[in-house]
């Protein structure tokens, strides 16, 4: 299949070539789809996406093919870079300021996507101080180009990101994809990519760079932190979303303080009940959870609070079973409702590996992991690497001999998508692994044949 040559454009009025119809995002493609759609990246294929988009500025535009990992979430599509198809030689026509595709380069990207199974896209970029709106050239690029991949790569997203820096040197981007006959509008692009000095890159969205401002009643409520690391940090935790596997031991402190500090929404994960012995360390566990008084389920208890692997935004308070007590994960809810009620909570009981987890904290802003399952370090280690989202790990174990606490070992672990996985760093056993994702009939008949064993040698870090 052979195409002309394209193009694409961008100039410094901020709109292209071409009034922007507000109802029509970019022009010709309609945004119809009802979610948006959210970008991810990690360092290195970040580092040489920018270093090809800047390559030709101030002046002039560049464009690079690029493949795409996707899920589909009830919320939102997630995109991840995984690789780019760089231009060589003549891929592109370097004899104009803007973007000319030729048609070689194109169907080389398309024949190799018969060789793989992620998703195509385009990447270019605007001149310096434009803004990345799309232009008529680009719609008619992207309407042709859309159309074009679904012969090579059908049932899979087709990704147009545009890319530039404005007056002061900031970078702004915007970006669609068609998906299912829908086009979606890209509101977020997310980097798990340190840059120096500490921090991660930050894109304004469609050339619009969010004020990072609290009001004063919220700026009020986290002052000291505010004080202490700036009111940009406060700000940017007030817009984050993060979710915490776990609401335990560890998990249950860290929810309080991530509450306490002010983060916009928090996502609780975790699939057991309150137990008469978790009183000594669930933050925001009562005695009363485990009395009597909690018999009764209150009336707008939320439904999906009471199954395992099912999503709900949490009510008021979860009520206890006639033997157990509430979710650990509606405790800490209820907890965070006490200490600051405008954020955002929204209650999984459920454990990872399961779809429904995985949909929810793909889409979170950091992971923090408080869990003693090894199967869910190992499901942790893969979200980094596969969804570019960073995660802490987190494990605490008591050392004691004759009644004495002799140690006490905190395991504190990063993973970002280019650091070492769980496996290579030696964390988990595959033993292990294996015993806690087997079923109950599984373990039952396994030990029946006398074919059960513990590992051993190994350090279990709980939580």
């Amino acid at each position: 299949m052979t195409q002309p040559a394209h193009e694409a454009r961008g100039d410094k009025q901020g709109h292209g070539h071409g009034e922007i119809d507000a109802d029509r995002w970019g022009g010709a493609p309609v945004v119809t789809a009802s979610c948006p759609a959210l970008v991810r990246a990690s360092a290195p294929e970040w580092n040489a996406l920018m270093t090809l988009m800047v390559s030709r500025y101030p002046n002039q535009e560049w464009a690079t093919f690029a493949r795409f990992g996707w899920r589909e979430t009830p919320d939102r599509l997630i995109l991840t870079l995984a690789s780019l198809d760089a231009p060589s030689g003549s891929d592109l026509d370097a004899s104009v300021s803007h973007v000319r595709i030729q048609e070689p380069y194109s169907l080389r990207v398309a024949l190799a996507a018969e060789t793989h199974d992620l998703a195509v896209g385009v990447i270019h970029s605007h001149p310096e101080g434009a803004w990345p709106t799309a232009s008529v050239i680009d719609d008619d690029m992207d309407a042709y180009y859309a159309s074009y991949f679904l012969g090579f790569a059908p049932a899979r997203p087709y990704v147009s990101l545009i890319f530039a820096r404005d007056g002061n040197g900031n970078l702004t981007g915007s970006g669609r994809v068609f998906f299912r006959s829908e086009w979606y509008r890209v509101d977020g692009f997310h980097v798990a990519a340190e840059m120096l000095g500490g921090g991660f890159p930050d894109v304004a969205v469609d050339g619009y760079r969010r004020a990072d401002m609290l009001s004063t009643r919220k700026r009020a409520r986290v002052a000291r932190l505010a004080t202490a690391f700036g009111d940009d940090a406060a700000a940017r935790l007030s817009r984050a979303t993060v979710a915490v596997i776990g609401a335990s031991g560890t998990g249950s402190p860290a929810i309080e303080v991530l509450a306490r500090a002010g983060v916009g929404h928090l996502i609780i994960v975790d699939p057991d009940r309150l137990v008469m012995s978790n009183l000594e360390r669930v933050h925001g566990s009562e005695a009363a959870d485990l009395g009597p008084g909690v018999l009764t389920p209150p009336d707008d208890e939320p439904a999906s609070a009471k199954t395992r692997g099912r999503r709900a935004e949490v009510g008021p308070s979860d009520a206890a079973g006639a033997q157990d007590g509430p979710f650990k994960a509606a405790v800490a809810a209820r907890h965070v409702r006490d200490i600051n009620p405008d954020i955002k909570v929204t209650v999984m009981v459920g454990r990872l590996p399961q779809k429904e987890v995985l949909d929810l904290v793909c889409a979170a802003d950091v992971v923090i992991g408080a869990t003693d399952q090894q199967h869910a370090r190992v499901a942790l280690s893969d979200i980094a690497l596969r969804y570019c989202v960073p995660v802490l790990d987190t494990g605490v174990v008591l050392e004691g001999a004759d009644g004495k606490i002799t140690g006490q070992a905190i395991q504190l672990t990063r993973f970002l998508p280019d650091d070492a996985c769980v496996y290579c760093r030696h964390m988990v056993s595959t033993a292990r692994v294996s015993q806690e994702l087997m079923s109950p009939a599984e373990r039952a008949a396994r030990r029946s044949r006398g074919k059960s064993r513990t590992p051993t040698g190994m350090t279990s870090l709980s939580s």
